[in-house]
């Protein structure tokens, strides 16, 4: 039997300037751009086990399994939650990792990272996921756990994985384009691609240049309680509050801000944009 395993890790990230609303919501296509930083000591870790399995090659099949990734060095001390998944996010989840796999190929060709031949035998992936934070509690699990979803789905498709991680070094449009097509699965997990601040307009995110110096993030976990209402339906709902005339207009003069504050290293006026990102008012003044 023929046996691969592939690991992969990818952090949350916390914005700023939030997106909220979608344009088109199959796309993850936001109405207003947004900016956050990446929280590089939350993280969320997938690891895929792939088997020859017996059948043809259009039979693949893939399930998740509700058992943790074995960490890999310099790992090996943290403490992984395994999140609970109901039917629906499965499904999300592994409709996600089919995408990958149908979409990387051409991705990994532009880039030069040799793409693995099409065997003759069916195969099975096993994935096995865990976070280092307790999911659906106001830290973007989703975004982090996608996007170690998508690099690990990539790298099965890759027959040479010195060459993939190679170009992932050195290769800023690899990274974006995977960013692109993690987006797919989950909106802001395009942002848990760079580091430390990070854009994300229409399609692509993007590494935002900053003269801030070296930060580090506290999280201070109230309830590990899961939140009531999905990112997924609020990003519907807010439509529908008074406040929404407008919001699109405020939240993209705030990222030129933000953005214009991180170039300039003006650290005081990057924390007022954030502080108005948490306002009522319709005007941003707080």
């Amino acid at each position: 039997m023929t046996q691969l395993t592939v690991r992969a890790r990818a952090p949350s990230n916390i914005a700023i300037v939030k997106y909220m609303g979608k344009r088109d919501g199959a796309a993850n296509i936001p109405e207003n751009p947004s900016l956050s930083l990446t929280l590089n000591r939350l993280c969320s870790y997938v690891e895929i086990t792939c088997s020859d399995a017996p059948g043809s090659p259009d039979s693949d099949e893939a399930t998740w399994a509700p058992e943790l990734p074995l960490l890999w060095g310099g790992y090996n001390n943290l403490k992984l939650r395994v999140p609970s998944l109901d039917e629906e996010g499965m499904g999300r989840f592994l409709r996600h990792f089919k995408r990958v796999r149908g979409a990387a190929p051409a991705i990994l060709s532009k880039y030069g990272v040799p793409v693995a031949a099409q065997t003759v035998k069916a195969r099975s992936y096993l994935i096995r996921s865990g976070n280092t934070f307790p999911p659906s509690t106001g830290i973007a699990s989703s975004a982090s756990s996608f996007a170690a979803l998508t690099l690990a789905t990539a790298m099965t498709r890759a027959s040479d994985q010195a060459a993939f991680d190679r170009a992932w070094n050195s290769e800023t449009g690899l990274r974006r384009d995977l960013a692109s097509l993690s987006r797919q699965g989950s909106g802001s997990s395009c942002r848990s691609f760079e580091g430390p601040w990070v854009g994300w307009e229409m399609e692509h995110a993007f590494k935002v240049t900053a003269l801030t110096p070296e930060l580090r993030h506290f999280v201070l976990l109230v309830s590990d309680a899961a939140k009531k209402i999905p990112s997924s339906r609020a990003h519907q709902l807010v439509k529908e509050s008074p406040l929404w005339a407008g919001r699109v207009e405020r939240a993209s003069a705030r990222f030129e801000q933000a953005r214009k504050a991180l170039a300039e290293g003006d650290i005081t006026r990057l924390a007022r944009i954030a502080w108005s990102e948490t306002t009522a008012e319709p005007d941003g003044h707080s």
